[in-house]
């Protein structure tokens, strides 16, 4: 029997316990909390797995975009631009890298031209990693830093867009004059917000060849943007092919390859339902769109035997190139200097698409070099003899 007295003081050292049990646990969920998501200190190198748990806690997160530009400020802030780039190419095979990345270079593009002011200088600093998007956020600082400045005219906007990228001869590569180019259509598109009719006229400014690299900036940005949430005003649900149905002949070969990217979100990602779609396309433009079938799948799918499975659904076989010649494009942009995907995905593709494959590895790889005994060594790499030759025919 407890006397109550006694009662009292166990129910006291009881509520005691309990108490200091909640706080017991209540200190370590903190503290484990506060570990996981405090930013890295100041002055204090990001290391690859403070990156990545970044990049897990941005997947999830209800603010995607601000947490991917928090990252990039701690980048940029701490000089390891490379290092992060460099992070994601390591972690390729991770897919909230491999899905997201482009998206997150496209905030380190535009915070190294806020720090560095120059578009040379700051390419300096990166690389091709996750498609080339730092490149693209570069010129989107660019052309948004001269928007802020006093001088907002449209003709002083086009001198900058025409001295933005320079010569091809200033680069060490063709592929990074054409990702300055195309950087260009992100950034119009960035500093009008989202007025794709304002945008085209401003890539308008280059000439044709240029401009046409402008364009599908422009319109990869309308079909998918990868920095902000919202659908384009210039998208329509209930007509898959706006705006192209609306624009100039010019304007029509960019619009409808990256058209077909927003036939993805229309259908869910439903592979025969875009093919199906892109058969409705006029059959002028239907190269464009079975070519973005394949790229598109390099941005979902890893296993060249299912980026083959995507084309294989495709029933005839000049649109079912198109689609193959899609995926090596891709590849060779998302993947520069390391020929073995597009090797590896040639090596499974179809007989009847095997020419295709291996002539289009010669074609893209003269984006990587204009040297012709590094292109011939690339083809060299080609385990199949009659695949080695095509590429060497359409490298050199």
């Amino acid at each position: 029997m407890i006397f109550p007295r006694k009662r009292k003081l166990y129910a006291v050292i009881v509520a005691d316990i309990f108490l200091l049990a909640v706080c017991i646990v209540a200190f370590f969920y903190l503290k484990n909390s506060f570990l996981k998501s405090k930013p890295p200190l100041p002055g204090r190198s990001l290391n690859e797995e403070e990156i990545l748990s970044t990049m897990r806690t941005c997947v999830e997160s209800q603010d995607r975009y601000g947490c991917y530009q928090r990252l990039a400020q701690d980048a940029v802030q701490r000089n390891q631009i490379k290092y992060v780039l460099k992070v994601f190419d390591d972690n390729d095979s991770k897919p909230y890298v491999f899905s997201f990345c482009h998206s997150t270079t496209h905030f380190i593009g535009r915070e190294a031209y806020s720090k560095y002011k120059s578009v040379s200088k700051a390419f300096e600093q990166g690389s091709f990693s996750c498609h080339g998007g730092y490149y693209h956020g570069v010129l989107e600082g660019y052309l948004k830093n001269y928007l802020d400045s006093e001088q907002k005219s449209e003709d002083y906007l086009k001198q900058k867009i025409f001295e933005a990228c320079g010569r091809q001869s200033d680069y060490s590569t063709p592929l990074l004059y054409s990702e300055c180019l195309h950087g260009i259509g992100h950034g119009v598109m960035f500093v009008t917000d989202g007025e794709l009719p304002e945008s085209l006229q401003l890539c308008d400014s280059l000439n044709d060849t240029l401009a046409n690299t402008c364009y599908g900036g422009v319109f990869m940005e309308n079909s998918t943007s990868n920095t902000t949430h919202y659908l384009s005003k210039y998208l329509k649900t209930d007509d898959p092919m706006y705006p192209c149905d609306i624009l100039g002949d010019r304007y029509l070969d960019q619009c409808y390859r990256y058209q077909s990217a927003y036939f993805g979100m229309l259908t869910k990602k439903d592979l025969p339902k875009m093919i199906n779609l892109c058969y409705q396309v006029p059959v002028k433009y239907h190269y464009q769109c079975f070519l973005n079938i394949g790229t598109g799948e390099v941005g979902y799918v890893r296993d060249p035997k299912d980026m083959k499975a995507a084309c294989d659904l495709i029933s005839d076989k000049q649109n079912k190139d198109y689609c193959v010649e899609g995926v090596i494009t891709e590849l060779s942009a998302r993947y520069v200097n390391e020929p073995s995907y597009m090797i590896d995905f040639c090596k499974v593709v179809d007989l009847d698409n095997k020419k295709t494959c291996y002539s289009q590895i010669g074609i893209h790889i003269r984006g990587w070099t204009i040297d012709k005994n590094k292109l011939s060594a690339i083809c060299h790499q080609i385990a199949d003899k009659q695949g080695e030759g095509f590429c060497v025919e359409n490298a050199i």
